[in-house]
């Protein structure tokens, strides 16, 4: 990635105050605030209605993702990896090879 571009993703984490960090993936940097995870962000939905007692589904394609996968995976839904960088309980190769998954679900 650019250091550009990674400086200029830190300057709006920093200008944000001491409550934000930036993450790096694969492909991506991510702001988000100290100490939280995707996974936390799933556990919070999932304590609220209407999302409370439901079965997750959740899909990725990075590094930044694997917090979610264990989070949905723990409360008993299905994790989705696209692409190949991350694994997880089902894993397509590509955006068109997940869209065809979905497209058959719809149509099921």
């Amino acid at each position: 990635m650019p250091g550009i571009v990674v400086q200029e993703v830190q300057h709006v984490a920093d200008e944000l105050g001491g409550g934000y960090h930036v993450q790096r993936g694969s492909c991506v940097l991510e702001i988000r605030p100290v100490g939280a995870t995707k996974g936390d962000a799933i556990d919070a939905f999932l304590a609220e209605t209407p999302f409370a007692g439901r079965r997750p589904a959740y899909a990725g394609d990075d590094l930044t993702d694997l917090g979610a996968f264990e989070a949905v995976e723990r409360a008993g839904g299905l994790s989705m990896a696209v692409g190949g960088r991350v694994h997880a309980m089902l894993n397509f190769p590509t955006v068109m090879h997940f869209r065809r998954y979905l497209s058959g679900l719809v149509q099921s």
